[in-house]
């Protein structure tokens, strides 16, 4: 079955850049209120949320429209969804908390109280409990999925940004933009495991899918600290240029290719996993905050000796 794979990239001025990654070249706009400073796509790929100013949009993939617009918090942030696709999990810097949002209706079921300036969200893979970096309280809170209620928390560094949990669920990594480094959380004894210093700035952060690599976005010295998650050291950095403040990245769904948004030189760099170093750059709109990629399959019908 063949397919091809798109790029959806969050911007400053209301608007995704739609990229076709067979060509890198952008093939559609779409128009959202508000700054995007997330985006992700459901596992099909057939829908995608981004979250926008006081809103999320949901997005048709198949024709690039949004379909919806969910009101949710008085901010901008990020968002997380569980395994099984049917809650929604969008943080409000702004109004200090999370919108818990029901996929098959797209209406906001409750809202999750949590620390000062919650940023960063993700969810463990057997979907009971979701991490939020609290960047005003240098913290993690931990809320249960079930009852969505804060059950806890944890220290992190000074101003926790993004976070990934490894696929087998067992560490969080978590960026702290003014510490200079990695946190890494034991998530069965909610403890910290580790620090590894970075970039300065860590801002975004990626866990490759076998859970070997972790990448992390240095926004103040415009590269990629590459971390080998079984020892956690820094292996890597590939350097960007300046200045272009790299914010956004994710990982191309073979692990091949990783794909990094530049906040000041609005483009999109690309990266062999293999070699660790850029390969191509693709222009796209102002300030890109998040991109996601999503991979359409093709299928193709016969009947009789006619092509359909």
């Amino acid at each position: 079955m063949s397919y091809t794979e798109y790029a959806y990239v969050g911007e400053r001025n209301s608007n995704i850049s739609v990229i076709d990654l067979s060509n890198n070249t952008i093939i559609d706009n779409i128009n959202i209120s508000g700054a995007v400073t997330d985006i992700l796509a459901t596992k099909d790929g057939r829908i995608a949320y981004a979250h926008g100013f006081n809103n999320v949009g949901v997005i048709d993939t198949l024709s690039n429209t949004v379909t919806t617009t969910i009101t949710t918090g008085l901010s901008t942030g990020n968002l997380a969804i569980k395994p099984d696709e049917t809650r929604l999990y969008a943080t409000n810097y702004s109004v200090d908390n999370v919108s818990v949002i029901d996929t098959s209706s797209n209406i906001v079921i409750t809202t999750v109280p949590v620390g000062f300036h919650p940023v960063g969200i993700d969810i463990t893979p057997d979907g009971t409990r979701a991490y939020v970096a609290i960047n005003g309280r240098h913290r993690l809170d931990i809320i249960n999925t079930s009852t969505n209620t804060v059950v806890g928390n944890v220290p992190s560094g000074q101003y926790p940004f993004g976070i990934a949990i490894t696929p087998n669920g067992r560490y969080a990594y978590v960026t702290n933009f003014w510490s200079g480094n990695v946190t890494v959380v034991d998530l069965q004894t909610n403890t910290i495991f580790a620090n590894i210093a970075v970039g300065i700035q860590p801002y975004g952060i990626a866990i490759s899918y076998d859970g070997t690599r972790a990448y992390v976005t240095n926004y103040g010295s415009n590269n990629v600290s590459v971390i080998n998650t079984t020892n956690n050291t820094v292996i890597a950095t590939i350097n960007i240029g300046a200045p272009s403040n790299p914010t956004g990245l994710t990982i191309s769904p073979d692990g091949r290719r990783l794909y990094v948004t530049n906040f000041i030189t609005n483009n999109v760099s690309v990266i062999d996993t293999a070699s660790n170093t850029v390969i191509n750059t693709i222009p796209v709109g102002v300030d890109p905050y998040s991109i996601a990629i999503i991979r359409r399959y093709i299928t193709t019908y016969f009947r009789g000796l006619n092509l359909w």
